[in-house]
């Protein structure tokens, strides 16, 4: 209740935090500040060629119940309706995590040759292979408590040029941040139908992508998300919590 001032990183906290604690709320600055992302990191990376296969990456770890078991059982929707969607397709799902369980069930079902795993990078080797995959790809779990999550990694698949999928929550923060932003689709994370729907119609841009090219101004759909962009806006609310005591410094990033 001390504090002057309040930042938050998730929008819907804003109206929460005035509702659960309206006296310590009250007369005081509150924002919402999103994450971000370094587009000079972007800008390194070296050109590459492009793989035997069509790969699709996710990346980021899973663990208890945030796992890609919704976009698994749709995987299989469209081999039992789809198959030829899936014919010289690779999954690559970069980081650790990820279910024995499901490996075991794609195994079965004979898509275990789908399906890679890669161990957790660096960062430049995350943007790395990023740069590399013909698409991106964001899940979240089909739970409430993570409707307003917004990975990280969205900002930095946003600085590629790449086609993007979130399986995520169709009102959450992540369909906000993709709404309208091209060569994205947002499907709702609580309907296998859809998203097996959504998977081939992904599937089908990212292989046309890869073989016409990619439109250009793509790479600066994150330009809005640049990190100077939340410095300025930190000063900003800097400015604001200390008035005229703020004097001309400045905050950088």
């Amino acid at each position: 209740g001390s504090a002057g001032s309040i930042i938050v990183n998730g929008e819907a906290h804003v109206g929460r935090l005035a509702a659960k604690f309206p006296v310590q709320t009250a007369n005081k600055p509150i924002a919402h500040i999103r994450n971000g992302v370094d587009l000079e990191d972007v800008g390194h990376l070296p050109s590459s060629m492009p793989a035997p296969t069509l790969r699709l990456l996710h990346t980021g770890f899973f663990y208890h119940f945030y796992t890609p078991h919704h976009l698994i059982t749709a995987l299989r929707l469209v081999q039992c309706n789809n198959p030829k969607a899936l014919v010289g397709l690779e999954l690559e799902f970069m980081g650790d995590g990820f279910p024995e369980q499901l490996i075991r069930e794609l195994e079965s079902w004979g898509l275990g040759e789908l399906i890679r795993r890669t161990p957790v990078g660096s960062y430049s080797d995350a943007l790395a292979a990023m740069s590399r995959a013909d698409g991106l790809m964001a899940v979240l779990p089909p739970l409430d408590s993570d409707r307003d999550r917004l990975p990280t990694k969205l900002y930095e698949y946003l600085s590629t040029d790449r086609p993007i999928l979130a399986v995520a929550h169709p009102g959450g923060a992540a369909a906000r941040l993709l709404d309208g932003v091209p060569d994205t689709l947002v499907v709702d994370n609580g309907d296998q139908a859809a998203i097996a729907d959504a998977l081939v119609a992904f599937i089908a841009l990212a292989r046309r992508r890869r073989a016409e090219g990619y439109p250009p101004g793509l790479g600066r759909r994150a330009e809005p998300h640049h990190y100077r962009e939340r410095a300025a806006q930190m000063d900003a609310f800097l400015r604001r919590v200390l008035g005229p005591e703020v004097g001309n410094v400045a905050v950088g990033h």
